[in-house]
């Protein structure tokens, strides 16, 4: 482990901005000088950075008269400007949403919890509008001016975040990024690509909106979930694997949706696209179902589920949790009622 910097040791300074989230999906951040890295220079691996702390009676995760907590680096990326690091961080408490799915997936390993693979479609809006237009079909994956959404892809490939796209969305001023990745680090991920897009609004003097629901006649904002488990991905029987955690999703929907954003059931009308929020529904190359697979993976026996139930807010640690907590389990003794996509 290597120390905070103190007068004592003024060589080979950089800066460590630490980055967590308080009581409400709120990003903090702190700038930390640290120094004296390990000899092969890791700056990658979190166990090496110390742990940091706050005042958590300014942030509500605290009472006044015990307000000091320590938050944990979790995962590191690098500074585009040069400085430093970005670590990210997970306040250092016996439960958090991200030390949960930990648990669950270290607990799941003999089913493969490790090799799970996470896709995640981050929906938001920019603000202020720069047009009032109608909603049609000529806004998705349209030419833009809008620079944001190139910007963010950008700096999340200079840092490390495993971002593998974005697009403009239906609505007017809507876009979508995507980020994939195995495990937690995919949630990980997800979390810094959030922060680095704020951070990127912030410089060009735009809003950001992560709500579900903002505009009642546009779509609204979703994070859909692409998921599989390694026996999904293989073929033969990855399709069989599919449909028993699709009859899975069906008979745990409303535990899903409890956890899977606030103001969803807004968003989840069974208009614009959507499915309705209290029923569950599935089909084949379907928008307006709670889970999507697609038409090819019947023929290649493999694939993954594409949920599409979690809002743009949703937090990615609990979403992985519930997912992985549903499918990942002893399939062989399980057979569900005959699943009939719509």
């Amino acid at each position: 482990m290597f120390p905070f910097a103190t007068p004592n040791n003024p060589e080979k300074l950089f800066q460590a901005t630490y980055v967590w989230m308080s009581r409400g999906g709120v990003f903090r951040y702190k700038i930390y000088t640290l120094s004296s890295l390990n000899a092969d220079g890791d700056f990658d691996n979190p166990d090496l950075y110390p742990t940091g702390t706050f005042d958590g009676s300014s942030t509500g995760d605290a009472e006044v008269g015990s307000s000091d907590l320590r938050i944990k680096p979790c995962a590191v990326y690098r500074d585009v400007d040069g400085v430093g690091v970005f670590v990210l961080c997970d306040i250092d408490t016996a439960e958090t949403p991200r030390a949960n799915l930990l648990t669950l997936i270290e607990n799941r390993k003999v089913f493969g919890a490790e090799s799970c693979w996470f896709g995640f479609e981050q929906e938001y809006f920019l603000l202020p509008f720069e047009s009032e237009s109608e909603q049609d079909a000529f806004h998705y994956c349209s030419p833009t001016s809008e620079t944001i959404p190139q910007h963010h892809y950008n700096e999340c490939r200079q840092m490390g975040v495993h971002i593998t796209g974005w697009n403009c969305e239906v609505a007017p001023n809507q876009y979508e990024f995507q980020v994939c990745a195995a495990g937690v680090s995919a949630a990980d991920d997800l979390i810094m690509a959030r922060w680095v897009l704020l951070r990127v609004c912030q410089e060009h003097d735009k809003g950001l909106l992560l709500v579900p629901k903002p505009i009642p006649v546009y779509n609204g904002s979703g994070l859909h979930t692409n998921f599989s488990t390694p026996q999904m991905r293989t073929s033969p029987g990855g399709w069989s694997t599919m449909l028993k955690s699709v009859g899975l999703l069906r008979d745990r929907h409303n535990e899903h949706m409890e956890v899977y954003g606030d103001g969803n059931e807004e968003r989840l009308s069974g208009m614009y696209e959507t499915s309705a929020f209290d029923t569950f529904s599935w089909g084949i190359g379907s928008r307006d179902t709670s889970v999507r697979l697609q038409r090819v993976m019947k023929g290649e026996d493999k694939g993954f589920i594409e949920d599409r139930r979690p809002a743009s807010n949703a937090n990615p640690y609990v979403v992985c949790y519930a997912l992985v907590n549903t499918c990942v389990l002893d399939l062989s003794v399980y057979t569900n009622a005959v699943l009939e996509p719509l």
